[in-house]
């Protein structure tokens, strides 16, 4: 897809989401990239810094801390739980640094957590049967395309399981997840249009400080806690930006 995007001589390309922007960076793309929902550009070595990012990258990332607030929201709904799981795809999410931040989550929350990889539809029951057999409460669900093309099998393994999740963006709860803790995307994209602006007008992207996304969305889907028999807080509704009966 990169390949025909590049044919057609564009004088910008965007990334939008975390694949899109590794893509783009290993195949050295000499364009201005404006990546959107992305994560920590430091880290991934796109940007020297958010205030001088230098080179072809600019572009608004999530915001960090997102999946610790996502497991607490677990934690919340099921107060007796001993442990909970994290589903992510390996090719889009780094795994290792997952890993290394997973004993201080489990000291903060006071439980334990399990990750699991799955980075195709024909991965996710051999994924759900060893989260099963942990003995996990809940999941947490990163965001990923992979996840959201095949979100309707996520979700009947979700239901057959009766375990609650919580996912990366609340587009995903029309098929699977109770609740959706995620910066909102589409103010995100709003926002993107005003680094294109200054692009096509000559700024180079690598002089346009890169920034983080700080308006968050709560949703929470109360249909689907009741299809597994799942009670939510009422201090989880009331503070929710959104409610889906």
């Amino acid at each position: 897809l990169l390949a025909e995007l590049l044919t057609l001589d564009p004088p910008l390309l965007g990334a939008a989401g975390p694949r899109p922007l590794l893509v783009a960076r290993a195949a050295g793309v000499a364009l201005p990239v404006l990546a959107l929902h992305v994560d920590d550009p430091v880290t991934l070595g796109v940007a020297i810094s958010y205030q001088r990012p230098g080179g072809r990258f600019t572009g608004i990332s999530g915001p960090g801390g997102v999946l610790p607030r996502r497991l607490q929201l677990l934690k919340d709904m099921l107060p007796g739980a001993r442990a909970l799981g994290i589903l992510a795809n390996p090719l889009t999410h780094g795994v290792d640094a997952l890993l290394r931040e997973v004993p201080e989550w489990e000291r903060k929350l006071d439980i334990a957590l399990h990750v699991q990889n799955a980075s195709a539809a024909d991965q996710f029951d051999a994924a759900f049967a060893t989260l099963v057999r942990q003995k996990i409460a809940g999941l947490a669900i990163l965001a990923d395309a992979t996840f959201w093309t095949h979100r309707a099998a996520l979700g009947a393994l979700c239901t057959k399981h009766r375990l609650p999740a919580v996912m990366g963006g609340a587009g995903y709860l029309d098929s699977v997840g109770v609740a959706s803790y995620q910066a909102d995307i589409a103010e995100m994209f709003r926002r993107g249009a005003s680094f294109v602006d200054k692009i096509l007008k000559g700024t180079p992207p690598g002089a346009i400080p890169w920034e983080q996304a700080t308006r968050f969305e709560l949703v929470v889907n109360a249909k689907a806690a009741r299809a597994i028999g799942l009670r939510l807080p009422q201090s989880l509704l009331v503070s929710a930006d959104g409610v889906i009966e």
